[in-house]
């Protein structure tokens, strides 16, 4: 059965005056339209080419405002879908990562001089993480941020009266928030390398032939779902921030002061939030900071390898380089196994 993935739209909060045409729209092709009006009527000349002069800005206007190039996708319209193409193909999609003694070299060297050419970017330059130390990400524009880890309830098995309180409890703990908070919901395959080791540390330390065929089909379907990465779990995290002043003493111990509070005053608030169902928070350590980085930065390699796998890999971007990657890795599998 073929699977088939929807995508949900994101939520419309402009104003529709009527059907799919919103305030903005009418905004956008009004000086258009007044320009047709007075290129017919007060232009001298042929109807039919003051027809076409006149018109042809309106039509133009008309596609870019109401034409979707993405069935999918009916928010995204035609003037920012080619805005993004442009900016797309314009863009440096290459990073090399560089490390800080050549960086501060680069730097000496352009200081008192103007550059003839951009400079191309790394990785460093468009990542804007200091450092992670004490379970919290340190940004370079003197942010503070903690992320706390949330488990899910199953609203399928409830009854109405039950998901209405689930419903009703969510919505109090919105509207008791004093500070803004990103909630965020990340799909990461499961990772079952080590289930597959242990499988195989089975095999290989039984006598039995019949044991032995079983458990290499168990390795075989279990390598089938990791490859195709069929299996997947849904993370749930709240994240939020404390900005502080770089140059004030005390500013960043401070900020710390208040990011724990608002920690701790969030996991009270998610542990208790329901009323016959509890939900499972807890703050995200240092490792798993740096996993989820690796999920929001390079979420193509994340799926292929998690950080705290014993391999070095650079950070690739499009489809080709992932496409190279996948088979340098099951050419490694395949040789384990044949090993």
């Amino acid at each position: 059965m073929e699977k088939r993935y929807k995508i949900p739209n994101q939520v419309d909060s402009t104003f529709h005056v009527w059907k799919f045409i919103t305030l903005l729209d009418i905004l956008v092709l009004t000086p258009s339209a007044v320009f047709c009006i007075l290129v017919v009527w007060l232009v001298e000349g042929l109807l039919e080419i003051r027809l076409v002069v006149g018109l042809l800005p309106v039509v133009v206007t008309a596609i870019a405002v109401f034409v979707r190039p993405i069935k999918e996708r009916p928010n995204i319209r035609a003037h920012r879908f080619f805005r993004w193409k442009i900016e797309f193909n314009r863009r440096q999609r290459s990073f090399l990562f560089k490390k800080k003694m050549a960086r501060r070299e680069e730097g000496v060297e352009l200081s008192g001089r103007k550059p003839s050419k951009p400079q191309e970017r790394s990785a460093q330059d468009i990542i804007p993480i200091r450092r992670v130390f004490n379970e919290t990400i340190e940004t370079t524009d003197h942010r503070l941020v903690k992320i706390i880890g949330i488990s899910a309830v199953n609203l399928s098995l409830m009854s109405l009266s039950e998901q209405i309180q689930v419903m009703e409890g969510y919505e109090q703990f919105l509207n008791n928030l004093d500070d803004p908070i990103q909630l965020l919901r990340v799909s990461e395959p499961i990772n079952m390398s080590r289930y597959i080791d242990e499988l195989r540390h089975k095999r290989a330390n039984t006598t039995d032939g019949h044991k032995k065929l079983l458990l290499a089909s168990y390795i075989e379907y279990a390598q089938g779902i990791q490859q195709n990465r069929e299996m997947i779990r849904r993370n749930r995290f709240l994240v939020f921030d404390e900005k502080y002043e770089p140059g004030k003493e005390g500013s960043l111990e401070q900020a710390m002061i208040r990011l724990r509070a608002r920690r701790d005053h969030y996991l009270e608030r998610l542990e208790d939030m329901l009323f016959r169902h509890r939900l499972d928070a807890a703050e995200l350590t240092n490792e798993e900071l740096k996993k989820a980085l690796q999920i929001f930065y390079d979420y193509e390699n994340a799926q292929l390898h998690s950080i705290t796998d014993e391999i070095e890999m650079d950070y690739l971007i499009g489809r080709r380089n992932l496409v190279s990657a996948v088979k340098r890795i099951e050419e490694r599998e395949r040789l384990a196994n044949e090993f």
